[in-house]
C-alpha cells in the first residue's frame, strides 16, 4: 500500500512535474512523433474519508457523432474507468480512479503509461490533431 506522499515523491523522481500542487500532479509525455500527452493525477477524499487517486488524460473535444464509437472502444478494454466531459475546458478525457489503500507505486507507474498511451491513441483516431 502506498501513501499519496510516496506516490507523489516517486512521480517527481521519475518524471518532470508540471505545476506541482499539494494534491495534484501534472505530467507531460512525448508519445509518438511530435505528439504529447498529459496526465493529471489527483489525491481526493470522499464523504466517508476514503482517499482515492484519480487519473485524467485529455483526449480533446469529441464530436457528438463519435462518442458512441469512443465508448465502445473504451468498453472493449479494461484499461480505463470511463470517458468524462470537462465542464471547464469542454474536453473529453479518460478517467480512472483507484482507492489509495489498494494500490502500489508500481501499479501507479504502469497505469500512468497505459492511460496516456490509450488516450493518445483515441485522440489520434477520433480527433486527428494533438491538443497538448
Amino acid at each position: 500500500m502506498a501513501t499519496w506522499l510516496q506516490v507523489k515523491e516517486r512521480l517527481s523522481q521519475q518524471w518532470n512535474i508540471i505545476e506541482p500542487a499539494e494534491n495534484i500532479v501534472r505530467i507531460s509525455f512525448n508519445t509518438s512523433g511530435d505528439r504529447k500527452q498529459q496526465i493529471i493525477i489527483e489525491n481526493v477524499q470522499d464523504a466517508f474519508g476514503n482517499h482515492w487517486v484519480q487519473f485524467y488524460s485529455y483526449i480533446g473535444m469529441l464530436p457528438e457523432n463519435k462518442i458512441n464509437q469512443v465508448l465502445a472502444k473504451i468498453n472493449s478494454t479494461v484499461v480505463c474507468g470511463g470517458l468524462v466531459k470537462s465542464k471547464i475546458h469542454e474536453y473529453h478525457y479518460l478517467r480512472q480512479t483507484l482507492n489509495i489503500s489498494e494500490i502500489s507505486i508500481e501499479r501507479v507507474m504502469g497505469l500512468i503509461l497505459t492511460i496516456i498511451s490509450f488516450a493518445d491513441d483515441l485522440e489520434k483516431q477520433f480527433i486527428g490533431s494533438d491538443i497538448c
